[in-house]
């Protein structure tokens, strides 16, 4: 609004008006009165600079990050759930190990938090472990663990295997702008459906989801929720997320959700999505890739977005990718068509066959 008050057109304005009252009064630059209304004229565009600054920080398109969530806690949404989150893994080893005890692999330290049972396949003991590190990176990492504090007596085998509930980064600005955009524009009250939408929104670990109300008949609701990265949710997220809403799916408002409402916390059904196609490089490229997390990136969108994998929007992904210069003979489950996904079922990749040729 005021990105025409600058230094030079006050300085201008200023002198102008000056010299419309008094045209003989020297104005040039070095005279009195430039250089008595130039210290001004600055002053007042700083002043004006801090202005437009304050009116931008007022809304929530433009404001910066301190000032959307400044909006989201006047509006009375939990800004907590912004934040990065760390993951919860799956942990087995062949001794007991202490609860609080600290374990490293790779880049990451892990905090041991509880007990789960042992493994009906190795017969090791299985713990949940926390990440100290938040953010998605550890997320896909597994692997052999080593004891910071002093090793367990008769250790042998210590190991990541699986990641329980992903951790989460920091939620970008635009995150944020369209949570509060959502959130204002459809009150979260009563246990209606954007209530349940607010709740999934922001709980860790928890990426998109679906509401089906009477699903089973009158106060039931299913809620269909997917991991971070959209895909299929785990079993301790889901027991999680069920004991934050109703516990035992009882209906009796020990949860969140309102008393006489039976909610019941499932995930999708994942479908594979096999993918072959012939491909020319652009000069300079050897490798294809950049295909595959392409694919996958695509595919992770339209998880709980769409139930359509579009067969030109698979092909058109694939030209889209870094290094490929056409694309030919694309076919998706063996077909030239789309395919049509039920309503909790969501696609992933499953083979990937990509034949390079001149």
């Amino acid at each position: 609004m005021y990105e025409d008050m600058t230094y030079e057109f006050l300085l201008n304005r200023m002198l102008e008006g000056i010299k419309d009252k008094y045209p003989q009064i020297d104005i040039r630059e070095g005279s009195m009165i430039y250089d008595a209304l130039a210290p001004s004229a600055l002053e007042l565009a700083i002043a004006y600079t801090e202005l437009d600054n304050f009116r931008n920080e007022t809304y929530i398109s433009t404001a910066s990050r301190t000032g959307k969530l400044q909006r989201c806690l006047e509006q009375g949404i939990d800004i907590t759930v912004f934040e990065a989150s760390a993951g919860l893994f799956l942990g087995e080893f062949n001794v007991l190990v202490d609860i609080g005890s600290r374990w490293n692999l790779d880049l990451y330290n892990y905090t041991v938090v509880e007990a789960l049972g042992t493994s009906g396949t190795t017969g090791h003991y299985q713990y949940s472990l926390r990440c100290e590190t938040t953010g998605s990176a550890p997320n896909d990492l597994t692997g052999e663990l080593t004891p910071i504090n002093d090793s367990p007596t008769g250790l042998q085998y210590a190991s990541i295997v699986d990641c329980l509930i992903e951790g989460e980064n920091e939620a970008s600005e635009a995150f944020i702008e369209q949570y509060y955009l959502d959130y204002v524009g459809n009150k979260a009250v009563d246990g209606n459906v954007a209530q349940y939408e607010h709740w999934c929104a922001e709980y860790p670990g928890i990426g998109n989801y679906k509401i089906f109300p009477r699903w089973n008949g009158p106060n039931t609701v299913k809620v269909s929720i997917l991991s971070a990265s959209n895909g299929e949710a785990s079993q301790e997220l889901i027991e999680n997320f069920q004991t934050y809403l109703d516990p035992h799916s009882e209906g009796m408002g020990n949860g969140v959700a309102p008393i006489g409402a039976v909610v019941s916390v499932v995930t999708s059904t994942v479908v594979p999505i096999n993918i072959s196609a012939k491909v020319s490089l652009k000069e300079g490229y050897i490798s294809y890739t950049s295909i595959q997390p392409a694919i996958e990136a695509y595919l992770s969108n339209l998880a709980y977005n769409s139930t359509i994998v579009s067969y030109i929007g698979i092909a058109a992904t694939i030209l889209g990718a870094d290094g490929i210069a056409n694309v030919t003979d694309v076919l998706v489950n063996d077909d030239t068509s789309d395919v049509v996904l039920g309503e909790e079922e969501i696609p992933s990749l499953g083979n990937l066959t990509i034949t390079v040729v001149n």
